[in-house]
Parts: structure tokens; C-alpha cells; sequence
């Protein structure tokens, strides 16, 4: 209190300058419509931009919880889109009394780590077994397909990339639904080949290629890229086809875990067939 007592005594004529223009603020602020107006007005800017910068720092420190649930709500999404059903035939379709039933299932996953330099390259999931993943389920992301997962721990799962050699894609040329392979040419990571399309299809360049839906890892048509460059080698029956991927591998971040809901009846029918 003495210490108090000291600085105010010592520092009295500033205390007592800051009051009087305290006092003359509050008059001038109070008495004259255009001051009051102006101080409001700056009063709310500043305000404004406080809590606007405060809303801005907690959104921030929440992007990761929205993040997890935008790829949740993704996740359902993707589920609700008609490759992710049965198909009825057409002529039945008008007198059908039941929706098709759901064949795929999506589960969201963040990538944790991601090759792309290499000859044979893999993405790391942040789930695994736990959250229902198996090995060859096939992995999307949102500009289309990026590969299979390959091995799964408890927690994580191991995804062979499309830009991996011994990956395969069982594809379509969307425009005249031929259907053929595509893999990895590894000369560059955002271009691949399509294989098995015979030479007498018509194809352009700027043809859509599209998953097939043949095998139980992806749906059909789910986008893989267009078709850059094309030609038949000589004495060959089958087209050479660069195609341009649409997934940018090199700034994956979330993708989508596909579950074939009828993987187990599928290869159980088609094994008898050995």
C-alpha cells in the first residue's frame, strides 16, 4: 500500500492529466452526435475484427475435428451413390417395388505416408484391421481411383499405388465400354497405361477411362483417367494407350476404403469354377 501510495504521489500530475482527458473524451463523446457517431463506428470496427480473429484462431484449432467428419459424412455419401447399389434390369425397373441393395460400403482414411519416386510405391492408412479393413479392398480418393490395399495391422493398412508395376485395374474406355487393364508405366506419376483394348475399337484422344466393376475391388465407373496418346504396334491386335491419371498421388491426403459388401459369395461361386 506504501508502494502505492508512493507512485501515485509521485506521478500525480500524469494521473491527474489522464483523468481530465478522460473526463473530456466522455463529454465530447456524450454531447456531440458527430464524435459519438464516429466513436461507435470505430468502437465496432475494431470490435469486429477482434472477434473476428478470435473465430478465426478457434476454427483453426478445430479444422481437424471438421476434417474428420467432412470424410465421414464423405464416406456416407459415396456409400449412397447409385454404382454403390445393385442394378435392376431395365425392363423391370418400373414395376420394381424395392431399392436395389447396397453392394459397396466406403470407410474415410487419412494417409500417413506416401511414395511416389519409386518403382514399386505404397500409401500408409491411418486404420486397419480394427475399422474392418482386409487386404484387397480397393482404395479411392476424390478425383478416383489410387490403389489395393495390399497388408493390414491392427491400426494401419498398406496400400499398393497405382504406381506400383504389378498393379493392375480392370478398366473401360467410357465411350465405347470396351474393357482392358491399366497399370504403371513408371515414367511418370501421373501417367499410366491401358491395356487390352483390341484394334479395331475407335478410340480419341480426350476417351474417359473408367474402373470396369468386373472385379470385386472397385465399382464400376469409378473415374481413372483420359486417354493422352494412342497407337498399334506393328503386327499387334491390341491398341498401346497412354492415359493421363486424374488422382495427383503426390498430394493424396484422405482417401475412401471400398468394401465389396458380397466379396466372400463372389470368389466362393467363382472358385468352383478352379
Amino acid at each position: 500500500m506504501r508502494n502505492l501510495f508512493l507512485f501515485i504521489e509521485r506521478y500525480r500530475t500524469f494521473l491527474l492529466f489522464l483523468l481530465l482527458e478522460g473526463f473530456c473524451f466522455f463529454l465530447v463523446i456524450n454531447f456531440h452526435s458527430y464524435q459519438r457517431s464516429s466513436f461507435l463506428n470505430s468502437a465496432n470496427f475494431v470490435t469486429g475484427n477482434v472477434y473476428k480473429t478470435y473465430d478465426n484462431a478457434i476454427s483453426y484449432l478445430y479444422l481437424g475435428r471438421v476434417n474428420d467428419s467432412l470424410r465421414v459424412e464423405n464416406a456416407r455419401l459415396y456409400s449412397q451413390l447409385p454404382n454403390a447399389h445393385g442394378r435392376i434390369p431395365e425392363p423391370e425397373k418400373e414395376i420394381c417395388e424395392f431399392d436395389p441393395p447396397q453392394i459397396y460400403k466406403y470407410i474415410s482414411a487419412k494417409v500417413i505416408n506416401n511414395s511416389t519416386d519409386k518403382v514399386n510405391n505404397y500409401i500408409t492408412l491411418d486404420i486397419g484391421r480394427k475399422d474392418g479393413i482386409e487386404k484387397n479392398m480397393g482404395v479411392i480418393g476424390p478425383k478416383g481411383v489410387v490403389g489395393i490395399v495390399t497388408n493390414v495391422s491392427e491400426n494401419f493398412a498398406s496400400v499398393m499405388s497405382v504406381l506400383h508395376k504389378d498393379c493392375r485395374i480392370s478398366a473401360k474406355i467410357k465411350r465405347s465400354n470396351y474393357s482392358g487393364s491399366v497399370s504403371w508405366n513408371a515414367y511418370s506419376n501421373r501417367q499410366a497405361e491401358l491395356i487390352g483394348i483390341p484394334n479395331h475399337v475407335d478410340i480419341v484422344k480426350g476417351d474417359t477411362v473408367l474402373s470396369s466393376g468386373f472385379s470385386s475391388v472397385f465399382p464400376e465407373d469409378v473415374p481413372i483417367g483420359i486417354v493422352d496418346d494412342y497407337s498399334i504396334p506393328n503386327g499387334s491386335n491390341f491398341y498401346d494407350i497412354k492415359i493421363n491419371l486424374f488422382t495427383e498421388f503426390s498430394r493424396l491426403h484422405y482417401v475412401y476404403v471400398v468394401n465389396y459388401l458380397f466379396k466372400s459369395e463372389k470368389k466362393k461361386l467363382e472358385a468352383l469354377n478352379d
